[in-house]
């Protein structure tokens, strides 16, 4: 680690090292205890090596594959950058990652800041021994990968054990509870063995509610009505008994009615292994659900844990079939995904606005969990309303918008290089310029009390001389970091606003949402109270919105490692568009609403 001393006892400037401490659990099945015991390992290195601890960060039951969603990582990275530490110790390599590809660039990152890498167990030290820390962190990444692999072979085996016999495999289920089943040992009490798995169990409440919802669609209703008929009687979805879910989620939705009608579980039908989780590289290790074929799926009879008999489950996937058939013929056309699909956002829940058949979006909470829940009528007509919004983005993006951004990215950058690139030189010389200005108020005093007057004199002189400079070079330092050249509309936004006519006119969908995405956030749709109409137009709040990485996608700010800047969002103030009342069918599409259609 260069510019930082050599051997054990780095020093900086004179001053002993800043490490900070970052430590991690995975699951919650590991005790809390655990940051601290990691803790504990790297204060006695720290003080062991002479260093001044500065911080400590830590995250609780998250996965080391998962980065960005560990907060406490997330701000580690974010002081690395502005240079607010100068190692990081850690106890293992894996408390930062398991994932060999993302130490290596964490390594890389921290070899561009100068911040070196202590993992205390794994004998890894960047500080004095740099030449031997790219082997072993290339063998600890390669150890901790074989080792994630083998637990997750490990936990497979027993839960495919406990599946086998007809124990819980993980998960819950509407309508069941889990006890705890213990080993039985000969000539010991009952009760006593070691716990070695969990036995499911009929929650005689939720029962109940399973078998009405049986009868109720074998007998014809949808599951949108049993939803909506399940939430007016306030009756706990089944995601409430979870403490994490809150508001909408602990509601019963068409889908929630649907997934219970298709659970073979209910008929004492204990299935396993039915999907796999792989992580996605692409979204940070985001899991992805992927269907396994029948044959590798594990059923187990267990009939103590039917609730439904096997004619009203028949009963009930007879009517579940016909209307997915009668559903089918209506929707026959193809739906594809129009333009603004996923943008469209309802005032009154906050969720988002979903197609209701080919030209309309309406809210997604009202048409899965009824008007009990949300009971907003506002439907938006989609062509009239890309068409207004492609009319208005060029409008948002106006030259006052881009004289506003101006301003904004420059005060950002001289901020973050005063932070980062400058901070340190402009705090020694406004340190020193204190110093200078205190010394030469002790010298004015001391002529008033002494009589070596011309000593005192020449002293003053030298230190208001000294003051004098370092004021000056103050000044050009700090002047120097406040004039940033920024061309902050890059000419990819021209050139995505100047491709906007022509990707409608050719109806080439997928490139539009595209240069869309990258010009307008949400779109927030609140009711527009229209006089003698009973039903509310559309009122659409549109705001336009650039991330900074885009705006400043060839900007090198003066001393920041590589232009590196922190995630941010520059937001356009939000134009609203009120749409017209639908009065019937709408006649009104023209060649270039067909175009952006999907369809």
């Amino acid at each position: 680690m260069k510019g930082k001393g050599s051997g054990g006892d780095a020093q900086r400037g004179g001053g002993p090292l800043r490490a900070v401490i970052y430590a991690r659990y995975s699951s919650e099945k590991q005790r809390p205890a655990s940051i601290e015991d990691q803790v504990r390992a790297c204060r006695a290195e720290i003080a062991r090596r002479g260093w001044r601890e500065v911080g400590v960060y830590s995250d609780r039951e998250i996965a080391g594959t998962v980065a960005r969603a560990r907060p406490d990582y997330q701000r580690l990275l974010k002081a690395a950058r502005s240079g607010e530490f100068d190692v990081l110790v850690v106890d293992e390599l894996s408390r930062l990652t398991r994932d060999p590809e993302d130490l290596a660039g964490l390594k890389k990152r921290l070899e561009f800041w100068r911040i070196g890498l202590v993992a205390v167990a794994d004998g890894l030290d960047t500080v004095s021994n740099p030449q031997a820390a790219g082997p072993i962190m290339l063998l600890k990444g390669l150890v901790n990968e074989q080792e994630l692999e083998a637990n997750a072979h490990r936990s497979r085996r027993g839960l495919e054990g406990r599946a086998l016999r007809g124990l819980c495999a993980g998960g819950g289920c509407y309508g069941y509870r889990t006890r705890p089943v213990q080993e039985r040992i000969a000539g010991e009490p009952e009760g006593t063995g070691r716990v070695v798995g969990q036995a499911w169990v009929v929650h005689d409440g939720e029962a109940v509610i399973v078998r009405r919802i049986f009868k109720d669609s074998s007998s014809g209703r949808s599951t949108r009505a049993l939803a909506e008929a399940l939430n007016a009687e306030g009756v706990p979805g089944p995601s409430a008994r979870w403490p994490k879910r809150q508001g909408l989620r602990c509601t019963w939705s068409r889908h929630a009615v649907n997934s219970i009608l298709k659970n073979e579980r209910y008929l004492g039908k204990v299935r396993w292994n039915l999907s796999r989780w792989p992580r996605d590289p692409e979204q940070d290790g985001r899991k992805v659900r992927r269907e396994r074929p029948p044959a590798e799926w594990i059923v187990v009879e267990v009939p103590d844990l039917a609730i439904v008999s096997q004619e009203l489950w028949e009963s009930a996937q007879r009517e579940l079939e016909r209307r997915s058939s009668t559903a089918g013929k209506a929707t026959s056309h193809k739906r594809g995904q129009r333009l603004l699909s996923g943008k469209l956002i309802c005032g009154k829940c906050g969720a988002r606005m979903v197609l209701r058949g080919r030209n309309t979006y309406s809210c997604a909470t009202r048409q899965n969990r009824g008007d009990i829940v949300c009971d907003s009528l506002v439907t938006v007509p989609a062509e009239e309303a890309e068409r207004r919004v492609l009319d208005l983005v060029p409008r948002i993006y106006s030259r006052d918008f881009e004289a506003r951004l101006q301003r904004q990215v420059s005060e950002l950058l001289s901020e973050w290089n005063r932070e980062a690139a400058g901070g340190e030189a402009i705090g020694e010389l406004r340190a020193l310029k204190m110093e200078l200005t205190v010394q030469a108020r002790r010298l004015v005093e001391a002529l008033k009390l002494d009589d070596l007057t011309d000593e005192i004199k020449a002293e003053l002189a030298r230190v208001n001389m000294a003051l004098t400079q370092v004021a000056a070079q103050l000044r050009v330092a700090e002047a120097e970091l406040a004039q940033v050249p920024v061309a902050v509309f890059p000419p990819v936004v021209r050139a995505y606003l100047e491709d906007l006519p022509k990707l409608v006119a050719r109806g080439e969908v997928a490139p539009l949402r595209e240069a869309l995405d990258e010009l307008v956030g949400a779109i927030h749709v609140h009711a527009h109270r229209v006089r003698g109409r009973k039903r509310p137009a559309a009122r659409l709040v549109v705001q336009g919105r650039l991330s900074a990485e885009f705006v400043l996608d060839k900007v090198k700010t003066g001393g920041s490692p590589g232009g590196i800047l922190p995630p941010l969002t520059f937001q356009l103030p939000p134009r609203v568009i009120a749409l017209r009342p639908r009065q019937g069918s709408s006649s009104a599409s023209d060649g270039r609403q067909r175009a952006v259609a999907g369809v």
